[in-house]
């Protein structure tokens, strides 16, 4: 379904757009981020997204046709 391929098409660009910033800290600091702290800022951002959609769901379905 084209709405299914539309939704995995955003949630995509929303994830990337989510992680890009951290990334992009993780590969200029690169040795300076120690373990623990690289876990942390991607755990953050995995569980900052997964927030975001849980309150986008709550949202309700888009409108439907047909």
């Amino acid at each position: 379904m084209k709405a299914d391929g539309d939704r995995e098409a955003v949630y995509t660009a929303g994830r990337h757009s989510a992680e890009s910033p951290m990334r992009h800290f993780l590969d200029v600091r690169g040795e300076q981020v120690g373990g623990a702290l690289r876990q942390d800022l991607i755990e953050a951002v995995d569980i900052g997204y997964a927030t975001g959609n849980s309150f986008a769901g709550q949202i309700g379905n888009g409108p439907e046709t047909g």
